[in-house]
């Protein structure tokens, strides 16, 4: 059974199929575009990635830890640590992991949907540009 093609293959075969140089040119430039706009992105959660471990791992463990009172007396842990945070720092990036892939994914699209507004017109004028197509006639329609 065949797999279904992402958008991206799809993509990249109406490209590969384009003969106009103009429109070839204008979507190299669309998607260095979009490359430039997908390095801020990363740099920018880059940037911020530590900080937000931290702080989502500081509010996740609160609120755990107001679910759960610690009885009086009970002996805290080294260096002020919970039982779990390793855990809990891993779900953490996981779900931060998660929310970049989305923000990469929303940073891409408006390149990708004026790529394909490039690719649809293109090939619109294609199609003129090659006239009316006759299918051949076959044998009783003479």
């Amino acid at each position: 059974m065949a797999k279904a093609k992402t958008p991206e293959e799809i993509r990249a075969e109406r490209i590969a199929n384009l003969k106009d140089p103009e429109a070839r040119a204008a979507i190299a430039k669309v998607q260095k575009e979009q490359m430039v706009r997908q390095l801020e992105v990363l740099a920018k959660q880059k940037l911020e990635h530590d900080q937000r471990v931290a702080d989502l791992v500081r509010q996740r463990a609160a609120a755990r830890d107001d679910l759960r009172l610690t009885p009086v007396g009970a002996i805290q842990h080294s260096l002020g640590r919970h039982p779990g945070m390793n855990k809990l720092k891993r779900e953490v990036e996981t779900d931060l992991v998660r929310g970049y892939n989305q923000q990469i994914k929303a940073a891409r699209m408006p390149f990708e949907r004026k790529i394909d507004r490039i690719l649809d017109a293109a090939e619109r004028r294609q199609e003129r540009a090659a006239g009316p197509q006759r299918e051949p006639l076959e044998r009783g329609d003479r």
